[in-house]
């Protein structure tokens, strides 16, 4: 649980650092101890040592700032307090089910549209890759980290759990393609989807049919056009 530890003391002390630039207007090189207690507050967690929790908010920064300056900007991930405490104390999610819940949400992010994910985005984005193209960067580098990759039964399996807590809601609309969303329900979620992946047939076919009744419209004022006027007399 030693990431997990070094996550929790990030969110402490970006979020005690808010705290001082909002007060002071600038950033101080490490969080004071008076903000970091307000942002423990804020996040309901018990600071046991303020110079641990800042050495391991530095040990963090200093990981992304060095994987950003090779794979550029990467995806920051919210999910509830809650859920990060039952990984953490093992009282609830496993560490596999944190992190491929961590996984789905970097993808859907702020959407509220339903969103296709593979299972092999899953895979990458739960053993912290951002693409295929990061992973076998990394893997040529270094070919230990293969094993941070979860096999297919292990993702199909745990997204099945985590689809029985209804921590997201997910539907099939075709072989290959399941789309996920947060915040509905599975019933919700296809009721959208119906609109939404039906959308394109049913603006063709009312195309169509209005083309149609364009076509008959504009033959009908035709054949009254040349009815209305009498061939010529000499």
């Amino acid at each position: 649980m030693d990431r997990l530890k070094h996550i929790v003391s990030y969110c402490l002390c970006e979020h005690a650092e808010r705290l001082n630039r909002n007060l002071s207007g600038a950033s101080a090189d490490t969080p004071s101890p008076t903000a970091l207690c307000e942002a423990a507050m804020f996040l309901h967690v018990n600071v046991a040592s303020h110079d641990a929790t800042v050495e391991r908010w530095k040990l963090a920064s200093w990981f992304i700032e060095g994987w950003e300056e090779r794979f550029g900007k990467d995806a920051s991930v919210r999910i509830a307090t809650s859920l990060l405490w039952e990984a953490h104390n093992n009282t609830g999610l496993t560490y596999r089910e944190f992190s491929i819940l961590c996984a789905i949400n970097s993808v859907i992010g702020d959407r509220s549209t339903p969103i296709r994910i593979t299972e092999r985005t899953i895979r990458i984005r739960a053993a912290g890759y951002k693409s295929l193209i990061v992973v076998r960067r990394e893997l040529d580098r270094d070919k230990s980290r293969v094993a941070q990759l979860l096999t297919t039964h292990q993702v199909r399996y745990t997204l099945e759990r985590l689809h029985q807590r209804r921590l997201f809601a997910r539907a099939r609309v075709r072989a290959k393609t399941v789309k996920y969303m947060v915040g509905v329900t599975d019933d919700e979620l296809r009721k959208l989807l119906l609109q939404t992946e039906t959308h394109r047939s049913r603006f063709r076919q009312e195309r169509a049919q209005k083309d149609r009744e364009l076509m008959i419209m504009i033959k009908s004022k035709n054949q009254t056009g040349s009815h209305a006027c009498p061939p010529n007399q000499e």
